[in-house]
């Protein structure tokens, strides 16, 4: 409170109090009459005094609330952007993971693919290996029929003399 306004709460309190001293009234009737028509006349100077200011607090207050409420949306809204880049670093170290499985994807696949080739190589190999291998016991098998006929042929026919072309019947049927 000021000094001017103050002085003036005084004053008006002054005058009250002198105004109900005039009365000529009995004590009771004075009392009475004063102190309702004082409680009144200092009810209305305190209102008078204390007013502007109480509205004007009441303002405050009200602009108090309003700002409060309106950094309680920024807050829900910082944090709604807080959540949501939370979320997005979350989905950027997914992208990152993924990335990372995919690159070994491709490497397995790739690995797959080369032992799939090789596989594939080795079946080739193997089976002319198997071909050779019949081949050569097929040879095998012709050069022994071919030595065993060679040795039938040897064996099937006897060693005759040229020089004597008959011969007795005995020696023929004789094995030699």
């Amino acid at each position: 409170m000021t000094a001017p306004s103050n002085n003036k709460l005084k004053e008006q309190i002054r005058d009250i109090l002198l105004q109900h001293d005039n009365y000529d009234n009995t004590p009771e009737e004075i009392n009475n009459v004063a102190s309702q028509d004082c409680l009144e006349k200092l009810a209305a100077g305190l209102m008078t005094f204390y007013e502007p200011e109480l509205k004007r607090f009441r303002e405050q207050l009200a602009e108090v609330v309003n700002k409060q409420n309106t950094l309680i949306e920024q807050l829900q809204d910082e944090n709604k952007r807080f959540m949501e880049t939370q979320n997005a670093e979350d989905l950027q170290g997914m992208f990152v993971m993924v990335k990372a499985y995919q690159t070994k994807l491709m490497a397995v696949k790739k690995e797959m693919t080369i032992l799939h080739d090789r596989a594939n190589k080795m079946k080739k190999r193997a089976l002319k290996l198997q071909q050779r291998k019949e081949k050569q016991a097929l040879q095998r098998l012709q050069h022994r029929e071919a030595q065993l006929l060679r040795e039938q042929d040897l064996v099937g026919k006897p060693n005759v003399p040229q020089h004597s072309s008959a011969t007795s019947p005995s020696n023929r049927n004789s094995p030699s």
